[in-house]
C-alpha cells in the first residue's frame, strides 16, 4: 500500500550536533565555490569553515510538482525511519521526522511517496523489470537486503549523480568502502544521518558508574581516552567480579557479574573492534580478496575472547539475547555489558543509577584506534536503474536533503528521547557518543553476512564459545570458500555493471 511520506528517519550524527557543532547562518547571498547559491536549509549550520557537514545544494536547485518515490522495509528499528503519518503527536522523534519531510518537500518543491513493504526485497526485482513512470526510485532496506541487490546490479553508481555529494559526513564514511567497487570506485548504496537503525544497530559496552566508584576503579572515559581500553583490561576488571544474589550454585541469571553478555550477535562486534578485516579491496583494482594474514591475530583474539568468558568467574553470557542483557544490566546485575544499542533503546526508562557508554574494546594498546561495529540489519539507501536517468539530478538532491535535513532536525531529538535528557547533558559522555560515531566501521564480513558462503561472522560464534581450538580448521575453511565465493558473486558480478 502506497502512502505519502512526511518523513523519513536519521541517525548517527548528532554526536556531532551535541558536541562539535556551532550555530551560523547561511545568508541568502553566500556563495559555494561555483559562484551557485547556496541552498539555505536550516537554522543551525556547522562551523562556517567546515561545510563537511553542510548541504551546499544551490538554492535555484528545484522540482516543481515531481514526486519521489521510495520502496522502503516496513520492520521494527526502521519503519519510523520513513513514515510519519502527521505531526504534533508529543513524540518528539516523530514529530521531527515529520518536519524534516516537510522541509524536503518546501525546498525541492516535490511530494514524497513512499511504500512500506515487509518483503521490500522481492519487490526490487519486480519494479526494475516493469520499469516506466510508477516504477520506484530510491529503496532503503537494511543492508543484509539491499547489498543482494547490488551484486544483482540495481543500483546506479551514486558518486556519479549530479546535486548528491557522498563525501558529505552526514553520510557514514566508514560505510562507503564496502559499498563502492572497481578502479572507478563506483558508490552503489550509501547510509548515514537518515538511517536510524544505524545507531540503533552498533555495539558498545554500557557501565554502571556508580560501582565503578564504589569499587575504586579508575574512571572509564579516562581509561578509553587514554587508548588502554583493551579487552586484557576488561578481563582484568571483571575476574572474580560475582556476587551470589540468587541462593544457586555457581554464577547463574540473577547474580551479580562483572560483564553481561551474550553467546550470539553479543559476539560479531569484535572482529571489527579488534581491527580484523579477513576480506578487504584491493587498492589498485577496486576487487574483493581474502588476506590470509590475519589468520594469528584472528586466534589471538579468540583466546582472549575464551578467557573472558570462560575464565574470568566474572561473566553471565544468555545464550539468546535481546532485551534481556539490559534488563539484567538496568536491575543492577553488572558491572558492565555488552549491547546493540536497539536493546538499551527499549529498556531505558528502567535504568535508575548512572551509566555511561563507551566504545567495544580494543584488541591491544598497540591498536592504533577505536572501530565501532554496526549489525547489517542497518539501513542504507540505493537509487534503482528503474528510475528514468533524467530524474537523477532530483533523486540526487532528495537524498542530500534527507541526510543534511535528517542530521539536522531528527537526529538530536532521536538522542535526547532514546539515551535519556541527564546522559546527554553530561560533556564526557557526549565525547564517547562523538566517539562512538567517528570510528563506525563496516566490515565487508558482516555487512555481506547473507550473500557469502560461508558464513563467517556467524561461523565465529561458534569458535568463540566452542570448548575445543577450531580455529585452524575453520580459518582453512573460510579461505577456501572465500577465493571462490568472492569472484563467482562479487568480482565478476561487478566487473560487467556499466551503472
Amino acid at each position: 500500500m502506497k502512502k505519502y511520506l512526511r518523513a523519513m528517519c536519521l541517525a548517527f550524527a548528532v554526536l556531532m550536533i551535541l558536541s562539535a557543532v556551532s550555530c551560523a547562518e547561511n545568508s541568502d547571498d553566500e556563495k559555494n565555490s561555483a559562484g551557485n547559491d547556496v541552498s539555505q536549509t536550516s537554522e543551525s549550520e556547522t562551523d562556517a569553515k567546515d561545510l563537511s557537514y553542510v548541504s551546499e545544494l544551490p538554492s535555484s536547485v528545484k522540482f516543481d510538482g515531481e514526486t519521489v518515490r521510495i520502496l522502503s522495509l516496513d520492520s521494527a528499528g526502521l519503519n519510523d525511519e520513513l513514515y510519519v503519518e502527521e505531526g504534533n503527536t508529543g513524540n518528539n522523534v516523530n514529530d521531527a521526522v515529520y518536519a524534516r519531510n516537510l522541509a524536503i518537500e518546501d525546498r525541492l518543491g516535490i511530494d514524497l511517496e513512499i511504500t512500506l513493504d515487509s518483503n521490500a526485497m522481492a519487490n526490487v526485482e519486480n519494479n526494475i523489470k516493469a520499469g516506466g513512470s510508477d516504477a520506484m526510485q530510491i529503496y532503503s532496506d537494511s543492508i543484509n537486503f539491499t547489498v543482494r541487490s547490488m551484486i544483482k546490479g540495481y543500483f546506479y553508481d551514486l558518486s556519479e549523480v549530479e546535486n548528491l555529494d557522498v563525501e558529505k559526513k552526514y553520510w557514514t564514511q566508514g560505510f562507503r568502502d564496502i559499498a563502492s567497487y572497481g578502479k572507478e570506485n563506483k558508490q552503489y548504496l550509501i547510509t548515514g544521518a537518515p538511517s536510524l537503525s544505524l545507531y540503533r544497530f552498533t555495539f558498545v559496552t554500557i557501565f554502571n558508574k556508580d560501582y565503578f566508584e564504589d569499587a575504586g576503579w579508575e574512571d572509564l572515559y579516562t581509561i578509553v581516552e587514554n587508548g588502554d581500553w583493551t579487552l586484557d583490561y576488561q578481563f582484568s576488571l571483571i575476574s572474580d567480579v560475582y556476587q551470589e544474589l540468587d541462593g544457586k550454585t555457581g554464577i547463574t541469571e540473577g547474580d551479580f557479574v562483572g560483564l553481561i553478555t551474550g553467546k550470539v550477535i553479543s559476539i560479531d562486534p569484535y572482529l571489527t573492534a579488534c581491527g580484523i578485516h579477513m576480506i578487504k579491496k584491493d587498492a589498485g583494482t577496486g576487487r574483493w580478496y581474502f588476506d590470509g594474514s590475519t589468520q594469528e591475530r584472528v586466534a589471538s583474539m579468540v583466546d582472549k575472547l575464551k578467557k573472558i568468558y570462560n575464565d574470568s568467574n566474572g561473566v553471565y553470557a544468555f545464550d539468546s539475547e535481546s532485551t534481556v542483557i539490559t534488563e539484567k544490566f538496568a536491575s543492577e546485575e553488572g558491572a558492565m555489558a555488552t549491547i546493540e544499542l536497539w536493546f538499551l533503546e527499549q529498556t531505558i526508562g528502567q535504568i535508575g543509577f548512572n551509566y555511561g557508554i563507551v566504545p567495544m574494546p580494543k584488541f591491544d594498546t598497540n591498536q592504533e584506534r577505536y572501530y565501532s561495529y554496526v549489525q547489517d540489519s542497518a539501513t542504507s539507501f540505493g537509487i534503482l536503474t528503474c528510475a528514468a536517468e533524467n530524474d537523477l539530478p532530483m533523486l540526487g538532491a532528495f537524498l542530500d536533503q534527507l541526510g543534511y535535513e535528517s542530521y539536522q532536525k531528527v537526529v538530536p531529538e532521536y538522542y535526547g528521547r532514546s539515551l535519556s535528557y541527564k546522559f546527554l547533558q553530561d560533556e564526557e559522555s557526549q565525547k564517547m557518543l562523538n566517539l562512538i560515531y567517528e570510528t563506525t566501521e563496516y566490515d565487508f564480513v558482516g555487512a555481506f553476512s547473507a550473500i557469502l558462503n560461508p558464513v563467517i561472522r556467524d561461523e565465529m560464534r561458534t569458535v568463540v564459545t566452542s570448548s575445543a581450538d577450531i580455529v585452524g580448521s575453520s580459518y582453512a575453511k573460510w579461505k577456501r570458500g572465500m577465493e571462490n565465493t568472492l569472484d563467482r558473486k562479487f568480482n565478476a558480478l561487478l566487473d560487467s555493471f556499466d551503472h
